[in-house]
């Protein structure tokens, strides 16, 4: 906030607390989709795993486990 501004202490107080505030939340809501993207991608990833392990396992010529 300007300091040229004839605004009292208590509302330039107020003010000042108002925008750490949303720089605390913007800060936090960046952090979010971070983690919320890299999330996403280790899901995609351990999903494509999970996609290779039937071509491996569907050679006919491996023994069947008898139960």
């Amino acid at each position: 906030m300007s300091s040229h501004l004839d605004v009292p202490p208590d509302l330039l107080h107020l003010i000042e607390k108002r925008e750490r505030e949303e720089r605390r939340v913007t800060e936090r809501r960046k952090a979010a989709e971070t983690a919320a993207s890299e999330l996403d991608r280790e899901d995609r990833r351990i999903q494509e795993r999970r996609a290779e392990i039937p071509r491996r396992d569907d050679d006919a010529s491996q023994p069947q486990c008898q139960v």
